[in-house]
């Protein structure tokens, strides 16, 4: 099943449009979000089940665990990249979208940048 309960997040959030989907490709290597925005070519961030983006969260296969899309901060719940198979179209809705000028939200894709990539967000 796609979707279900989403606890509040850490950070202060921005209207999402809930048609907003991330596409999936069959092998599930590569994901596009609506912005096109790309995992296999962008540095995403990754968060934990509360949202908290953290480097912990890096290769996570916790289905409650998320990602968090670098180009626009649009907010996908690892359970629904899971599922996103052709049952579901290959696509997994938004669960949220952060706003990109909160500064705990910055300090945190800032932390995570450097730890994952050695460099800038």
């Amino acid at each position: 099943m796609i979707g279900g309960m989403i606890p509040p997040f850490p950070y202060r959030t921005v209207p999402c449009d809930p048609a907003d989907v991330m596409t999936v490709d069959p092998e599930g290597e590569d994901q596009r979000c609506v912005c096109g925005s790309r995992s296999f070519i962008d540095s995403w961030a990754v968060a934990d089940a509360t949202g908290r983006i953290t480097i912990e969260a890096q290769a996570s296969t916790d289905p409650d665990e998320y990602v968090v899309c670098h180009g626009c901060a649009r907010i996908y719940r690892n359970r629904d990249l899971f599922e996103a198979g052709p049952a579901n179209g290959y696509a997994a809705p938004c669960v949220g979208r952060y706003d990109e000028t909160d500064p705990a939200f910055v300090a945190d894709a800032q932390t995570f940048s450097l730890a994952a990539y050695g460099g800038p967000a």
